[in-house]
């Protein structure tokens, strides 16, 4: 793994909320249940002590999405990543959007995918949205889909992902059991 994971503590949590207030409807109703939450920073390694609590500029180096989704694999086998689309709508055409299924709550669009054995899948969906990577993304136990876990609150929410650093790394939030990281 060339990404480093470094605690970085209430800024960290104060960005993230911030990106989710402001992001689609699974975003908005995260927001209620991150209280508590200890905010990480997946950031390439040997990123500038000094940048790290600055979540909105690069120059940290190389982007780390192939990390985040090994990552993924290795700590949420069985689990489910969904990310939002927020530059699509139920009713475009699908286009060259990539594999990755997607759901529809509203006129909300997300990619999802279940987190399995290969880091391949995770990494397509997560590049479902940009290049950029400056998305908000979850990690869910077990098989619910995003309208069940809207309705049922935060038991199946194991993380919030941020994207940060124009693209160059992300703010993690681990909930509950998912905090033991």
């Amino acid at each position: 793994m060339t990404a480093e994971l470094l605690v970085i503590g209430k800024p960290g949590y104060e960005y993230a909320a911030e990106n989710l207030r402001y992001g689609l409807s699974l975003s908005r109703a995260a927001v209620a249940h991150l209280a508590g939450t200890q905010a990480l920073a997946m950031v390439p390694q040997g990123a500038p002590a000094g940048s790290l609590l600055d979540f909105k500029h690069g120059g940290l180096g190389r982007a780390v999405v192939g990390d985040l989704a090994e990552w993924l694999v290795d700590r949420f086998p069985g689990a489910q990543l969904i990310v939002e689309l927020p530059m699509r709508r139920p009713d475009d055409p699908e286009g060259p959007f990539g594999a990755s299924e997607t759901i529809a709550e509203g006129n909300d669009v997300f990619a999802v995918c279940m987190i399995g054995e290969s880091a391949s899948a995770v990494e397509s969906t997560l590049l479902e949205h940009d290049p950029t990577f400056m998305y908000n993304a979850f990690v869910l136990r077990g098989n619910a889909m995003a309208g069940a876990w809207l309705e049922s609150g935060s038991a199946r929410l194991a993380l919030v992902i941020t994207g940060a650093y124009d693209g160059e790394g992300f703010v993690l939030l681990p909930i509950g059991r998912g905090q033991d990281v």
